[in-house]
């Protein structure tokens, strides 16, 4: 209905009611009933006002939400998600820490806006986390660094195993200098000192640690080339170039 026809509506009601006060009074009705059948048709008029007049608000905000909804589906959808953008706005919660896949990425120094939204459009299970935290919340993936770990560690010695279960911190920090963790960790628990001829740095990157003693390994170029596999044994972190798309595996570590 537009506005002059509700307007005209209005007058009319009001016309009849001023008519039919003016009647119940010359038929011996009294002042309070002309005022009462007045005021009842103008509260009727202005209820059907305001139905009407609200509406179209009513309509445009809900096909608002329709669309932002459609938008979102669409983006999603397409897989060009803007997720740099979002976190460059976003409010972080007060206990929010760096997921393993950002720091397995390089994307804690470098947070390059094409690689990651790239890396996110690809991988979708680290797209929704990621906008979770965007809007405060906390990533649901392991952020210890438990899941960047590129040790087999169930073939470890039982004490060695629960050892760097419990300092994940201290295996990782072997592995990026490319020094097997078991005979890293006993030579400076025991204050081992490295053969002649080596430096202790240079001995822990050519050698690992058996049953039978220590053996010489290349494990600077093992820990270079070697792929996350996760604490236990679990791969749950996939790099840049991969896609869960794919068919990789990309089980998450809550």
């Amino acid at each position: 209905m537009s506005t002059t026809n509700i307007l005209n509506s209005l007058v009319s009601s009001l016309s009849a009611a001023a008519q039919a006060s003016a009647q119940s009074e010359k038929k011996g009705g009294t002042s309070k009933e002309a005022v009462d059948i007045f005021k009842s048709a103008l509260e009727d008029a202005l209820d059907t006002l305001s139905k009407t007049t609200s509406t179209p608000a009513a309509t445009s905000s809900s096909t608002a939400a329709t669309a932002t909804a459609d938008t979102a589906a669409t983006e999603k959808a397409s897989g060009n998600v803007d997720y740099f953008s979002k976190f460059a706005k976003a409010k972080l919660n007060p206990n929010y820490q760096t997921p393993d896949y950002l720091k397995q990425n390089g994307f804690v120094l470098d947070m390059n806006k094409e690689r990651l939204n790239q890396f996110l459009n690809d991988n979708p299970q680290y797209g929704a986390d990621f906008l979770n935290i965007t809007n405060g919340g906390l990533s649901k993936f392991s952020t210890d660094g438990s899941s960047l770990v590129k040790t087999d560690v169930s073939a470890l010695a039982t004490a060695d195993r629960q050892y760097f279960q419990k300092n994940v911190s201290e295996l990782l920090a072997y592995e990026s200098f490319g020094m097997d963790p078991t005979l890293a960790h006993r030579a400076y628990v025991t204050g081992e000192r490295a053969p002649a001829g080596n430096t202790m740095t240079s001995y822990l990157q050519t050698h690992k640690w058996t049953a039978d003693g220590p053996v010489e390994s290349d494990n600077a170029q093992y820990y270079a080339s070697a792929k996350p596999i996760g604490i236990n044994g679990v791969a749950s972190v996939l790099v840049a170039g991969q896609s869960s798309k794919s068919g990789e595996n990309t089980t998450g570590t809550a």
